[in-house]
């Protein structure tokens, strides 16, 4: 669906696949894990509450303070939750369930490999990369290689890509389009300030500085110019908790990655090759589309 919204708009895509993240992203990986981890583990809690709906209420919460010490004690609920998902009809608790199942994606190898067969017989170019997608995407749109960048992640823009498009829906004609050199302009910064900026205001390659706000860092870098100059003023004020491990230098090494051009050569420049349309449609009738999109 995403292909023919674009084609029907005369854009012909290509698709870069996320290769290994850096080492300075293992922290804010670490996160989502647990993030992952905690939704996961409050599925089962509500699944537990309806399996013991009509106990009382002090044992289905011994029931759930034992399910998360034998998984997790970091996962925090407290008992007027408990309470209030307990006095919830089953329908309403499975509405709850159904929430967060939409929100746990998980994407297996088999994903990806149908996704690659899907743009093989659909003509689509596609690269796999042994770095961040964005990465590559942010230096093929600073070199005039591609036109925009798709994209829900923010980083495009601090790694020098020039169009970037979000809230892209296979729905709709509508995106919203943020253009680097008009918010530089608007800013009033230079590339090498607003990836400062970026870093300031929290990026996922440095841990957060305490109590810093983008408004707080956009004000700081205006007045100091880059993050060697800020540093030495907010750890002496007091207002502000600079991590020990803040490696800022690594953030805008990452940000300005450069990519040997050999590698692009196969996919450049992107056109579009003829469809193998009987195999498609074959591949297509295999999966839950709508038949109208199918044909």
């Amino acid at each position: 669906r995403l292909i023919l919204r674009l084609l029907r708009n005369n854009i012909i895509p290509i698709f870069v696949f996320d290769g290994k993240p850096p080492p300075e992203k293992e922290e804010i990986l670490m996160e989502r894990r647990l993030k992952k981890e905690f939704m996961h583990m409050k599925k089962e809690i509500y699944e537990l509450i309806i399996k013991f709906k009509d106990f009382p209420i002090d044992v289905v919460t011994n029931l759930i303070n034992m399910y998360i010490k034998k998984h997790n004690q970091l996962f925090k609920i407290d008992q007027e939750h408990i309470h209030d998902m307990k006095n919830k009809s089953v329908e309403e608790i499975r509405e709850e369930i159904d929430k967060i199942n939409r929100k746990i994606i998980n994407i297996k190898s088999a994903h990806i490999q149908s996704a690659k067969e899907l743009f093989r017989l659909f003509g689509i170019s596609y690269i796999d990369t042994d770095c961040e997608a964005e990465s590559m995407l942010a230096f093929m749109n600073k070199n005039n290689m591609i036109d925009a960048c798709i994209t829900e992640d923010m980083d495009i823009l601090a790694g020098g890509g020039k169009i970037f498009l979000k809230n892209f829906s296979a729905d709709k004609n509508i995106v919203d389009e943020y253009c680097l050199e008009g918010i530089l302009e608007t800013l009033e910064l230079t590339h090498d300030e607003f990836i400062d900026l970026c870093i300031l205001s929290g990026c996922d390659y440095t841990p957060k500085i305490g109590g810093m706000g983008s408004l707080s860092a956009y004000k700081l870098v205006k007045k100091y110019k880059k993050i060697e100059n800020i540093l030495p003023e907010i750890r002496t004020n007091g207002k502000y908790i600079v991590p020990e491990n803040f490696n800022y230098q690594d953030a805008r090494r990452l940000f300005h990655s450069t990519f040997d051009m050999q590698i692009l050569k196969s996919v450049l420049p992107v056109k579009l090759r003829e469809p193998n349309l009987k195999e498609l449609l074959l591949f297509l009738d295999k999966t839950s589309l709508h038949v109208k999109y199918k044909h």
